[in-house]
């Protein structure tokens, strides 16, 4: 039976790199796209979740994820993950690796849209919910980690399949990079439809509610690449090496991939029963012997990689806020503040991550997976110290982008080095009824560094600055002092590394020893044939090449940097006390260059700041001038105002004046037409006065007034009031003025021109005036003047009883008065000798 076994994985191994292989990677690459854009998604939206459900109206900073609720958010992921990595991986040697496969991505698909409906009347509701998603899409996302390796790595030949398996592992950096395209995307498009100001300028109205939606279709779309594969996982079959080792069936191992690949694969009947030699479990002592110092180098440099990878992968945000590359969070609005994250994520991811990914895949074969691990371990060391010892030069502003670099550059060997190899080699050393177990079991213990990572440096590198520092937090020591902690992971994950053997170019049954039997055998029979074996084990000489391995390659590497800094080995020794001299001169003068370009430097700067200075006092000077101006317009523009109301006041009483002039106008009209028609009359009953000069004659011309058209208009009157002037020595003045009433009318002609001559005279403005004024004192009833108990004014008994007098003194004349609306009174005396 094992040399049916051996013939079917034998063919494997030397079979031709195929399409089925392609294909393979790609069914098998999705989990991890899934998986990376699942995990570090998240580290986009835990600033826009603080936004929403953690508003604080009286804060001067945007509301914040509490600590324990921002570690569970970005940490229960990995405890969903390490528990799926241990169960799955012991399920997959259980049941077969296909069984399992198709469990593992159902759940991501689910659970991914689950993630982005998290539901809750609160912001603690919404909280749990989306972990105890998060929690489930982890279990399965840890599921996908040993089976996706496994598979791969029993599907490949032994000339390729270091870089099938990077290859598919490579497809978590097309996730990350994913992630930051599809949030750049999502949050640009809700930015120009839903702009909003900054923090700083409207607290509430920064975050609008559409914003909800951001998060959640983030996190929802990481269901679609697994459910596009889900179909094609399922049509794979079961690897030959678990059919054909762990299920004992070679010929149906042989038949399987006959189906996919075309080799040829020819199977004898009726071998020998199942040998029982490689039995051994995993917790026997036979184990802890062949592969115990194996599992402890496979999980603890994956442990020790996992704690500086997601800390920096996690809290990029963090990091970058720290370094002034990203601007203060109370300057953007929610969107703006997830937009700007996932630039600067995405530009990493592209710069570093994906790069170093593929790079494994091309030399993985080529150099070997030791030698990339160390090589690895010791760049990510180099730049995590060269960006901790001059930490406070990167903050200062114009140098973040030379930090960008080379945090790009940890990343890079991140990817091209244990990140890669950590994931790649516990697939191929360990026996197969044993290999999704224990490649479980180390991707958990990275899982268990990953949640250090999380929870560890996120309170790390708080600040011991109050005003620094997120709120709820406690001091930490700082994104300085943390850099060092990772360093220092590095440097251990170094040292741990040679606890790893290397598995390039060898098949994996020769890595874990599941072909001994057959080697013995063959051994055996060049015994018996007398010739000379050596039988060279592998307990020393893997270590002693490793160690070996790791020299060459440091000192390849140092050879390299020197050679790329142009530095000569006579430059670097100091032999003689002339070339210390030399030296010594040397760097006087380029102190000197340096001190004199610095001075020049300096000057220059001053310059600039001086005219910098004088154009801004010339600014101050123009601000101030034109807010004069504006002062001295502002205050002409109110005069303008003052004086458009007055002539608009002027105006009013202008025209209230027209209105009163043209209605006195209209009333002298109507008292020039009775006039005009009382002297028509006189003149038609002149003849009738000469005629019959007797008291008859007076008493109608005194009634006279009665039956003209102006008391015909005014019918509703009552007759004017006719009295008989008496005599009276008490009205001295009205005495005096009768006398001259009489002379002007004693000098009447005969003509009607001179009448109305003697009525224009009789009418004076004093009189009129009088009559106008009497209102003040009298009663105005039916066009009469009367006084308020009825009776006649006095003024108008007194010219009566003057009047009568003079007629009583001229017997030979007749005198008549008569009131009309416009004239006070009207007298005519006519000489009986006339």
């Amino acid at each position: 039976m094992a040399g049916e076994q051996l013939q079917v994985l034998n063919a494997l191994d030397v079979a031709k790199t195929q399409w089925y292989h392609f294909t393979a990677i790609v069914i098998a690459g999705m989990g991890f796209f899934t998986d990376a854009y699942d995990l570090f998604c998240i580290s986009l939206v835990t600033k826009l979740l603080g936004r929403i459900y953690y508003f604080d109206a009286s804060s001067a900073s945007p509301g914040t994820l509490p600590p324990n609720v921002s570690a569970a958010v970005n940490g229960v992921a990995f405890c969903g993950t390490l528990s799926g990595q241990l169960f799955f991986g012991w399920l997959g040697d259980k049941l077969g690796r296909k069984k399992v496969y198709g469990m593992t991505l159902m759940m991501m698909v689910i659970c991914s849209v689950a993630s982005g409906l998290s539901f809750g009347h609160t912001a603690k509701g919404v909280m749990a919910t989306l972990c105890f998603f998060r929690f489930w899409l982890g279990f399965g996302i840890g599921g996908d980690y040993p089976l996706s390796a496994t598979i791969m790595s029993e599907y490949a030949n032994k000339k390729t399949r270091g870089a099938f398996i990077a290859a598919v592992f490579a497809m978590q950096g097309f996730g990350i990079l994913a992630g930051g395209i599809v949030a750049i995307v999502v949050s640009a498009a809700f930015k120009s439809r839903f702009d909003a100001p900054a923090y700083a300028v409207d607290r509430a109205g920064s975050t609008v509610p559409e914003a909800d939606y951001i998060w959640r279709i983030i996190l929802m779309l990481g269901a679609l690449p697994a459910a596009l594969t889900y179909y094609w996982r399922m049509k794979m079959p079961e690897t030959a090496r678990y059919t054909a080792l762990v299920a004992k069936n070679a010929k149906q191992a042989a038949a399987d991939m006959s189906k996919v690949l075309r080799v040829e694969i020819v199977v004898e009947q009726n071998e020998a029963a199942t040998e029982e030699a490689n039995s051994f479990g995993l917790f026997s002592r036979e184990f802890a012997r062949r592969h115990g110092l194996h599992l402890v180098g496979t999980a603890t440099t994956w442990f020790l990689l996992d704690i500086a990878f997601y800390s920096q992968n996690l809290f990029q945000k963090d990091i970058f806020s720290a370094i002034n590359w990203i601007p203060k969070a109370a300057t953007m609005n929610a969107i703006e503040e997830v937009f700007r994250i996932a630039r600067a994520q995405t530009l990493i991811a592209l710069c570093g991550t994906v790069p170093g990914y593929w790079y494994t895949v091309a030399f993985i074969d080529i150099i070997g997976r030791f030698a990339i691990q160390i090589m690895g371990f010791f760049f990510m060391t180099v730049f995590m110290l060269g960006l901790a010892i001059p930490y406070h030069h990167w903050t200062t502003k114009g140098n973040h982008i030379g930090f960008v670099v080379v945090y790009a550059f940890t990343f890079f060997f991140a990817n091209f080095g244990p990140n890669s190899t950590t994931f790649i080699v516990p697939a191929e050393i360990f026996p197969a009824r044993l290999r999704s177990t224990c490649h479980g079991i180390s991707a958990a213990a990275g899982k268990a560094g990953a949640m250090v990572g999380a929870f560890g440096f996120l309170y790390a590198a708080q600040s011991r600055d109050p005003a620094k520092r997120d709120k709820g937090y406690p001091a930490g020591i700082g994104v300085r002092n943390a850099l060092f902690v990772l360093a220092a992971c590095n440097l251990l994950g170094l040292v741990f590394t040679f606890l790893v053997p290397e598995s390039k170019g060898k098949s994996l049954e020769e890595m874990s020893g599941e072909n001994e039997a057959e080697e013995l055998m063959e051994s055996l029979q060049l015994l018996a044939s007398s010739r000379s074996v050596t039988i060279v084990t592998g307990d020393g000489s893997d270590s002693r090449r490793n160690r070996v391995t790791a020299i060459i390659v440091v000192g390849a590497l140092g050879y390299v940097f020197i050679w790329w800094k142009g530095w000569k080995l006579s430059d670097m020794m100091f032999v003689t006390r002339r070339g210390l001299s030399d030296a010594c001169t040397r760097v006087g003068k380029q102190l000197e260059l340096l001190s004199s370009s610095i001075a020049a430097a300096k000057r220059q700067i001053s310059s600039r700041m001086d005219r910098v200075d004088s154009n801004l006092d010339e600014c101050k000077e123009l601000a101030a001038a034109t807010k004069c101006e504006v002062s001295q317009l502002h205050g002409d523009l109110s005069l303008f105002h003052t004086e458009v109301e007055s002539v608009h006041r002027a105006v009013q009483t202008l025209e209230t004046k027209l209105g009163r002039i043209e209605g006195s106008q209209d009333f002298a009209t109507r008292g020039v037409y009775q006039l005009c028609q009382f002297v028509e009359r006189l003149e038609q009953g002149r003849n009738q006065e000469f005629l019959q000069d007797s008291p008859t004659t007076s008493q109608r011309a005194i009634e006279l007034p009665q039956t003209s058209s102006v008391v015909a208009r005014t019918s509703s009157l009552p007759p004017l009031a006719v009295e008989s002037p008496s005599p009276s020595s008490t009205s001295p003045s009205i005495a005096l003025e009768s006398p001259r009433i009489l002379r002007s009318s004693t000098a009447v002609s005969a003509s009607g021109l001179k009448e109305l001559q003697d009525i224009s005279n009789a009418i004076k403005p004093g009189s009129m005036k009088s009559n106008m004024m009497s209102g003040n004192t009298s009663e105005v009833s039916n066009g009469t003047t009367e006084e308020p108990n009825g009776t006649a004014p006095s003024s108008s008994r007194s010219i009566w009883k003057s009047t009568e007098e003079q007629n009583s003194a001229v017997p030979s004349s007749s005198r008549s008065m008569w009131k009309l609306p416009s004239i006070s009174f009207l007298s005519r005396t006519r000489s009986s000798a006339t």
